[in-house]
């Protein structure tokens, strides 16, 4: 997950040799860490991705034109 849900029951999942995983992007940031400079190269990496046409963004406009 990249989210914090709302209302997330994970007893379901307690039987059935599950993991959920959180990833926070700002963790380096955050808390410094000594590779802090890893960020700078992940966000490049994935500008050049999205130049490229490789990633695309999930953001779409609703609103009537």
């Amino acid at each position: 997950m990249i989210d914090d849900p709302s209302n997330l029951d994970i007893v379901p999942l307690k039987r059935k040799s599950a993991s959920v995983n959180w990833e926070f992007m700002f963790t380096r940031p955050l808390f410094q860490t000594p590779d802090i400079a890893e960020q700078g190269r992940i966000l490049d990496e994935v500008a050049d991705l999205v130049d490229a046409g490789v990633l695309r963004t999930t953001l779409h406009d609703e609103s009537p034109a």
